[in-house]
């Protein structure tokens, strides 16, 4: 997971010259990356790529530290960590994929923007914040998410992580049989080599589509297919009835979804003696996420 999030920043940092935050530029800008900037288009393919490989491995990274309980004690501060990198991945990856203001990422925006409002309290807050004014998105403040807000949440989720871990390793080495030094270094460079060479050779065979301008025709609200890391939340508001426990079903689902979320950094507490119960609970929860998005993707 750092490798990708160094390959993230790397090659983000490259895209960010040339990108404008305006949504009567912007795909104009990624455009010109593609065409007339030299290697730009094996950059923004990487910088795609990374980001989907990036959710794909702290989510497996989740249900791998659930299944082998390494919420409980000592690694209650490895489990926020890795949970919060989950929540960041996901939405550095949703905030990347609105940049290039294509079809799809304006309707993506409009979507998201509503799931956002209806959260109980905050919802117009939080929409106000990360989309702008009702009806409309705002790129500048998307942009200023992806490249500021983001990054500093990663900043600090992966500082406490790793302070934490090679703490906890440097005082008890035995207890692991395994020093970070050299093993861990030398396990976790052989890791990054291996994906990068994955994703070099997937960008240079298949370089990551840019996708038509709004209002060129051709696309409606029914045709979008959200991106696979955003098919469980589609797939439960899709199937969510007009109305739920009093209240519209859209605005019982997503609060839902945002106290299960949350719920998941009290895991620890839930299951801190060690009775299984609170570990079942969560595999349950990660195999139902993994059964609606094969089912969203399939639809």
């Amino acid at each position: 997971c750092a490798s990708l999030l160094v390959l993230e920043v790397a090659t983000g940092a490259l895209l960010a010259l040339y990108y404008r935050p305006d949504a009567a530029v912007a795909r104009a800008s990624v455009q010109r990356v593609v065409t007339r900037v030299e290697f730009g288009e094996l950059v923004r393919s990487l910088h795609a790529y990374g980001s989907h490989a990036l959710v794909a491995s702290v989510f497996a990274l989740v249900g791998a530290a659930l299944a082998a309980g390494m919420h409980r004690r000592p690694h209650e501060v490895a489990w926020a960590g890795l949970v919060v990198a989950w929540f960041a991945s996901l939405a550095s990856a949703f905030t990347g994929s609105i940049l290039p203001w294509t079809q799809r990422a304006a309707l993506d925006a409009t979507v998201a923007a509503e799931a956002v409002a209806r959260l109980p309290l905050v919802g117009s807050l939080l929409r106000a914040v990360a989309f702008g004014g009702p009806g409309a998105t705002d790129l500048t403040r998307v942009y200023g998410l992806h490249v500021g807000a983001l990054p500093a949440l990663w900043a600090l989720t992966v500082s406490a992580v790793a302070l934490h871990t090679f703490g906890r390793l440097a005082r008890e080495p035995e207890g692991d049989g395994v020093r970070a030094f050299p093993t861990l270094a030398l396990r976790g460079a052989s890791v990054a080599a291996g994906a990068y060479g994955a994703l070099l050779a997937l960008a240079l065979w298949l370089p990551a589509p840019l996708g038509a301008a709004p209002g060129a025709g051709g696309t409606s609200a029914g045709d979008v297919r959200p991106s696979w890391f955003l098919a469980p939340l589609d797939g439960l508001l899709r199937a969510a009835p007009a109305r739920m426990l009093g209240a519209p079903g859209a605005t019982v689902v997503v609060t839902l979804a945002a106290l299960g979320a949350l719920g998941s950094l009290s895991l620890p507490l839930v299951d801190r003696d060690g009775d299984g119960v609170g570990r079942q609970a969560g595999l349950v929860v990660y195999a139902a996420l993994l059964g609606v998005m094969g089912l969203a993707l399939l639809r």
